[in-house]
């Protein structure tokens, strides 16, 4: 078999997973080497260096998202700080 990848749905950050396929099923479905014997139903399947390319930018969004996730997130808990303190409640957490 060709070297194809396969994108699915996801819930979290960029809302999907991949996979090198290694069986593609009657049902529209297929299973990919990371997930052994579960299926998913695609969104795109890509052929082998197009796919490898899409992995590729995706994973530096992932990166990129994750950073400035945790950059907001180290904000946020120093601003609720400063709003306790406001209130007198800078020995509290």
């Amino acid at each position: 078999m060709r070297e194809m990848y396969a994108f699915w749905k996801y819930d979290l950050f960029p809302f999907m997973l991949y996979g090198r396929v290694t069986k593609f099923m009657d049902n529209g479905r297929v299973q990919v080497k990371a997930y052994g014997v579960y299926s998913f139903l695609p969104i795109a399947i890509l052929d082998g260096a197009k796919g490898r390319a899409a992995i590729k930018k995706i994973e530096v969004l992932r990166t990129e998202h994750y950073n400035k996730e945790q950059v907001f997130r180290t904000w946020k808990n120093e601003r609720k700080l400063m709003a306790r303190k406001i209130i007198g409640l800078e020995n509290e957490s």
